[in-house]
């Protein structure tokens, strides 16, 4: 998660820390790498901002099958095999939540999974979202793209047989282009950890249309 420290500045830390006024705009992603065929334990992490979140959805995308949902305490769970529904709580404003599952892919691959918040006015909305701007500690200015490669750094990605930071795998099962060559080589799990974005500016909050329940 990542917090304000005075001013409009952000500082990236591999730790959460209480401020007085924390971020509108963070990041909770966990990325998950698991083996092939195996279930498999991981932690989603649930991107909170202006609004406390009591109903969310983390999508199941072809080629991962759910094979358990831990219970958390004062939630709970509903799952189909396309989504998994979450409610209870709430995760508070500007926060991280965590729901543990267990997973088993089902063949090699980059899978992502996408998490939603039911929103007061009933759409469906996905943090952080394609208007909010981060700039990177190398001065690179990225935003959310959802529609794009899978960005451990925004979204919720699982690498079922495949290193972190693999943003596809070819028909010969091997892996493709690193996500991590855009940022100069530097090793994925380091920019997780510690070069995650500061937060810039935040535009107008982008909804998503689905078909989850």
């Amino acid at each position: 998660m990542w917090t304000r420290l005075g001013g409009s500045v952000l500082v990236a830390v591999p730790v959460v820390i209480a401020m007085a006024n924390p971020a509108s705009a963070h990041v909770c992603t966990v990325a998950a790498p698991i083996p092939v065929g195996r279930p498999t334990s991981i932690t989603v992490g649930i991107t909170v901002e202006d609004i406390p979140a009591n109903d969310i959805f983390v999508v199941i995308p072809k080629g991962v099958e759910v094979d358990a949902v831990a219970s958390t305490k004062g939630w709970t769970a509903t799952h189909e095999p396309t989504d998994i529904r979450f409610r209870g709580g709430p995760f508070p404003a500007h926060s991280c939540g965590h729901f543990s599952i267990t997973v088993k892919a089902t063949n090699k691959g980059v899978f992502r999974l996408p998490v939603l918040q039911r929103m007061p006015d009933g759409s469906l909305a996905q943090f952080p979202s394609g208007n909010d701007i981060f700039i990177m500690p190398n001065g690179q200015s990225v935003q959310p793209d959802h529609s794009g490669p899978p960005n451990p750094l925004f979204e919720q990605v699982v690498y079922a047989g495949v290193p972190v930071g693999t943003t596809s795998v070819t028909s010969s099962g091997k892996g493709g282009i690193p996500w991590l060559v855009v940022f100069g080589g530097v090793d994925v799990a380091l920019v997780a950890l510690l070069l995650l974005p500061y937060l810039v500016r935040r535009k107008r909050r982008r909804t998503n249309s689905s078909g989850v329940r």
